[in-house]
């Protein structure tokens, strides 16, 4: 890989995570515990593996935007049942790749 090659992927992680990020805050939670989760996801994004959300901003990208608008619905479904809650931003990530990963 090149070094442009390089920049490319990292401008375009670091535009989805910032993306992440206004999702989250942007997210009207459904209930006191929901809004406890986001708080929790954006404050451990960086526990998430770099190259997994290289590969998400990749996918989202071949997508046009359809994995954050994925995203963005799974977020607002936070708190709506046991299915539906995450400790932090590894395990909201680790369910999606999962989801991915079948697709």
């Amino acid at each position: 890989m090149t070094d442009a090659e390089l920049e490319t992927y990292v401008a375009r992680t670091e535009a989805f995570i910032d993306r992440v990020f206004e999702l989250l805050a942007n997210t009207n939670p459904v209930n006191q515990d929901a809004g406890r989760q986001l708080v929790a996801i954006a404050k451990t994004i960086d526990d998430v593996d770099y190259i997994d959300l290289c590969n998400s901003a990749t996918l989202n990208e071949v997508m046009a935007g359809a994995l954050l608008d994925a995203i963005e619905v799974k977020l607002t479904c936070i708190g709506d049942g046991p299915t539906l809650d995450y400790d932090d931003a590894p395990a909201f990530f680790v369910e999606l790749q999962s989801a991915m990963m079948r697709v």
